[in-house]
């Protein structure tokens, strides 16, 4: 039986962790650390992730041990993608060890009924880089349709792609 996920607001403690997750090549577009960071950057990376704007929630399993982070908002938005259309963005970082085993459906569902109890908003949107098969496919399997495709503007300069769905689904 699979263990439930839970989310509950990040803390310092878990930024501290995903910051330093490390993906192989080429999920290592999703680092969030790329060399070194000096205890100043470590600072400004959980004052980034505990802004309430950011809408940061860690994702743990029963034992409390943390399986993934997400946002919900701007932060979950990719420079150069049209976002004009009123969605909730979400954005998912999952713990690299957890990552090409099969249980990506498991993290995406429960972001959604979050996002559906939380924030109840019409429409659900998520970024995935191009190259991105895993992401694309769990996604498609919560009912998210292909939208626009892009060049992000700044940060990888590689192809995206935008998909949305109804929150709440007829």
């Amino acid at each position: 039986m699979e263990d439930t996920l839970l989310l509950r607001p990040i803390t310092a403690v878990d930024v501290r962790q995903f910051i330093y997750w490390q993906y192989e090549a080429p999920y290592d577009v999703y680092n969030i650390a790329t060399g070194e960071l000096t205890e100043t950057a470590v600072a400004q990376e959980i004052t980034y992730f505990l802004d309430p704007a950011i809408n940061c929630h860690a994702i743990i399993d029963q034992q409390g041990t943390l399986q993934a982070f997400c946002t919900f908002g701007k932060d979950a938005q990719v420079p150069g993608g049209d976002y004009s259309q009123d969605a909730l963005d979400i954005g998912l970082g999952v713990r690299p060890d957890r990552t090409g085993q099969g249980q990506g459906h498991r993290f995406v569902a429960a972001v959604i009924e979050f996002a559906q109890k939380t924030f109840q908003p019409t429409m659900l949107r998520v970024t995935i880089a191009e190259f991105n098969e895993r992401a694309k496919r769990v996604w498609l399997g919560q009912g998210f349709v292909e939208g626009q495709r892009f060049t992000a503007v700044s940060w990888t300069k590689r192809p995206f792609i935008i998909f949305t769905r109804p929150a709440f689904p007829a």
